[in-house]
């Protein structure tokens, strides 16, 4: 971790996560209401966080918005790239990095749309010393690769449980 920036690759684990996509609401460009275009399964996912301030140095029951989320999927079978998710509230030239690559990308803030940016939320409070709790139920811009190899760009509503 660094200041402003934390992340999780779960890839180099044998950590999956399960993303119900085939529940969650859904959104073409036009923001029209679409079938799911992934499916509900497991995935190996790259999670990236970029927040105001380190996390280590938050108060135990103090909260904060990210900035900026992003998170790469991966077929948990295959391994082959799924898509990306993206939410944030900066404009400009975002760069989320881990160890091996960075990824950069150019958005108008907010992203997704604020129509649908507005209508959810997305918080990391820490818990204790040592744990945080991500609580978002929020709008995600996804972009995925069509067969043609051009990126095609869809809004997705997506719901973090904490079940322990």
């Amino acid at each position: 971790m660094r200041g402003g920036q934390f992340s999780l690759d779960l890839r180099e684990s044998s950590r999956l996560i399960y993303v119900e996509f085939q529940d969650a609401s859904w959104r073409d460009e036009r923001l029209k209401p679409i079938d799911p275009m992934l499916p509900s399964k497991n995935y190996q996912a790259y999670l990236s966080f970029l927040v105001p301030r380190r996390i280590d140095q938050m108060d135990v029951g103090e909260r904060l918005e990210p900035e900026g989320i992003l998170i790469i999927l991966y077929d948990g079978e295959t391994g082959e790239f799924a898509g990306y998710i993206l939410r944030t509230i900066i404009s400009g030239l975002s760069g989320f990095t881990a160890e091996n690559f960075s990824f950069w990308i150019n958005v108008t803030a907010p992203e997704p749309p604020s129509l649908l940016y507005d209508e959810g939320y997305a918080e990391l409070m820490r818990n204790s010393k040592d744990s945080w709790i991500l609580d978002i139920n929020a709008w995600f811009t996804i972009y995925q690769l069509a067969p043609g190899g051009e990126t095609v760009k869809h809004y997705v509503k997506l719901n973090f449980k904490n079940n322990h």
